[in-house]
């Protein structure tokens, strides 16, 4: 199966929980630290934030598939800050696959090598049809 990592403002962290269960549940492995992890970025030491960004970094470099969870204005409070969409150019850099569940928040989003679906429901079913592909070109050999 894929090695997955997901990536979406801080905020959402539960709501990434449940998504990694439901991917797991499919047979994938996760690569997202920060989604099991309760830290906060506001009190972290220097070196605590250096980690982080180190940590952040190789989940993704680990990643086949980089799925970002985008917003939909008006934008939540506290979802300026951005590091979402530095890991999402960092994924487009060295993940094989890269998919955004939501819309196109900025002109990086429309990369061709982009997919883009709607929703959680939209990604499952995208994710499920590759999965049978794969069985499909495996049992054709």
């Amino acid at each position: 199966m894929s090695r997955i990592a997901l990536i979406a403002r801080l905020g959402r962290r539960p709501e990434m929980r449940e998504i990694a269960k439901r991917l797991k549940a499919m047979g994938h492995v996760m690569c997202s630290s920060w989604v099991q992890n309760d830290e906060q970025d506001d009190g972290l030491t220097l070196r605590q934030r250096q980690d982080a960004a180190v940590w952040n970094a190789n989940d993704l470099e680990s990643a086949g598939t980089a799925i970002a969870f985008t917003e939909r204005p008006p934008m939540p409070p506290g979802s300026e800050r951005g590091g979402r969409h530095a890991d999402f150019g960092y994924a487009l850099a060295v993940c094989k696959r890269v998919i955004v569940v939501g819309p196109r928040e900025n002109i990086a989003y429309w990369h061709p090598k982009v997919e883009q679906v709607g929703g959680v429901a939209e990604l499952l079913t995208l994710l499920r049809e590759k999965m049978l592909d794969k069985t499909k070109q495996v049992g054709a050999r």
